[in-house]
């Protein structure tokens, strides 16, 4: 047999294993990247969702303050009411 026929097939099967090995890891590349792409997507929802519940629980605090105050203003009118009626 010719030596350079031997060479090249030699080298052939050398590029063929060195592409297989690049294929395998650019499938492992993808897979990763749809599993990111997942966590990403899930990431986003649970923010989404706590930002949603902080939101509430804020505005229902805003309103419990303004309750609070609304009843606070009543009793100063009445407290100070009552004591401009006793100098009086």
């Amino acid at each position: 047999m010719n030596p350079s026929a031997d060479l090249t097939w030699m080298f052939g099967l050398l590029i063929s294993i060195l592409l297989s090995l690049v294929v395998y890891f650019v499938r492992l590349l993808h897979v990763d990247f749809r599993r990111m792409q997942k966590d990403i997507a899930e990431v986003k929802t649970t923010t989404q969702l706590i930002k949603s519940e902080f939101k509430g629980g804020l505005e229902l605090m805003n309103l419990r303050v303004g309750q609070l105050e609304a009843k606070v203003k009543q009793f100063e009118d009445i407290f100070y009411n009552s004591i401009k009626y006793e100098k009086e």
